[in-house]
């Protein structure tokens, strides 16, 4: 697909967007695991790797609304 640009964190957001309730519930239990496993396995040398695997499975919300 000439002139597509792969846009993970977008794309993702679009699809836990669809999941309604459920796309915290996502985050939780896909984000925060992958993150920390990445974070684990390279010794924490791959840091910006695993924040970024942790960020970009955070849903679309409202900044300063809930508990983060």
């Amino acid at each position: 697909m000439k002139g597509t640009v792969w846009q993970p964190k977008a794309n993702f957001q679009r699809l836990l967007a669809k999941c309604g309730p459920f796309a915290w519930t996502l985050h939780n239990l896909v984000g925060h695991p992958v993150s920390e496993i990445v974070w684990l396995l390279s010794l924490g040398r791959a840091e910006h790797l695993s924040n970024w695997l942790h960020d970009v499975t955070v849903p679309l919300h409202e900044r300063g609304k809930g508990r983060g």
